[in-house]
C-alpha cells in the first residue's frame, strides 16, 4: 500500500512538474476571406507577471509621452495625407504628432525595450506556425510583428495575446490572427490583463 501510495505521489508531482507545450499559428485573413499564413515571423512570448510588471512601471513614462493625446493608426494616415495634399507647413501639429506616435507604439513600448525579457523567442515556420514549452502554471503574454506586401504596399501586423496557464493539459493551442491585432491601437487605449 505505501508503494501505491508513494507511485502515486510521484506521478503527480511528476505531471506538474512537466511544463506544458505551446502550439500556435499566425495568419491574416484577408477581405475576401481568404487565409495567409505569416511565414518567418518573429513571435516573442513574455511571462505575464513580469510583462504586467514592466508594463506598469513605464505608465508614468506613458503619461510624460503624452501618449492619451497620440493618434491612432488612421488618424496618423490622415495626417499624413493631408500633410501630402496641403504642403508640409500646413499641418502645424504633424512633426510633434509623428513623434508622440512613434513613441508610444507598441513596437517602441514593448518590442523594442529592454526591460522586456521574452521566455521563448521564436520564428514561424513555412506554414506559419511556432512552438514553444512554458511552465505549466505560469500565464504567458505573446507579441508578435510580422508584415507583407500587397501590392506593392506593406502591411504591418502586430499582435498581442495573453494565455492562461492549462494546469491539467499537456499542450495549448493559439492563434494570432486579425482578432488579435493592436497595430490599429494606441497603446494606452489597450487593456492588458
Amino acid at each position: 500500500m505505501k508503494w501505491i501510495l508513494l507511485a502515486i505521489v510521484a506521478l503527480v508531482a511528476g505531471f506538474y512538474l512537466v511544463p506544458v507545450t505551446v502550439n500556435g499559428s499566425v495568419y491574416v485573413v484577408t477581405n475576401s476571406r481568404e487565409t495567409v499564413n505569416m511565414p518567418l515571423t518573429e513571435v516573442r512570448a513574455y511571462d505575464r507577471n513580469e510583462f504586467l510588471k514592466v508594463w506598469r512601471e513605464q505608465s508614468t513614462f506613458r503619461l510624460n509621452q503624452n501618449c492619451g493625446i497620440g493618434l491612432t493608426s488612421a488618424e496618423k494616415d490622415q495626417m499624413d495625407l493631408r500633410r501630402l495634399r496641403e504642403g508640409p507647413n500646413r499641418v502645424p501639429d504633424w512633426q510633434e504628432m509623428d513623434d508622440i506616435y512613434k513613441a508610444c507604439s507598441f513596437e517602441a513600448l514593448i518590442w523594442d525595450n529592454p526591460k522586456y525579457q521574452p521566455l521563448a523567442t521564436l520564428v514561424t515556420d513555412k506554414n506559419g506556425e511556432f512552438s514553444f514549452k512554458s511552465k505549466r502554471f505560469a500565464d504567458v503574454i505573446i507579441f508578435s510583428k510580422g508584415s507583407r506586401k500587397v501590392i506593392g504596399n506593406d502591411e504591418k501586423y502586430i499582435w498581442l495575446q495573453s494565455v492562461p496557464s492549462k494546469a491539467l493539459a499537456f499542450s495549448h493551442k493559439v492563434e494570432l490572427n486579425n482578432t488579435n491585432l493592436v497595430n490599429e491601437l494606441r497603446a494606452v487605449d489597450y487593456p492588458i490583463n
